[in-house]
């Protein structure tokens, strides 16, 4: 089994990126991207939008309950080597 980069939506859809370049983490999230240091399973990175909370981005309920605090809009969670 590969595990792969989850992209965790704010409506909860989850789907997956391998390796992602920095345009497709800011593609993903929707700008500027802020890494969140995490430790939820094997991931050790969260990538968010930077400007979520002023860009008014929906509350993304599952990141905020794995990293135990507030997440808008989409979240990435990468692998160690993942981080390019």
């Amino acid at each position: 089994m590969i595990v792969m980069g989850k992209l965790i939506e704010a409506n909860g859809k989850i789907s997956e990126l391998h390796s992602p370049s920095l345009e497709q983490m800011q593609e993903a999230v929707g700008g500027y991207i802020e890494v969140i240091p995490c430790s939820f399973e094997a991931y050790v990175y969260c990538i968010v939008n930077e400007e979520g909370i002023i860009k008014n981005l929906n509350p993304n309920m599952v990141a905020s309950r794995l990293l135990d605090r507030p997440i808008v809009g989409p979240a990435l969670f990468l692998l160690p080597d993942e981080m390019n």
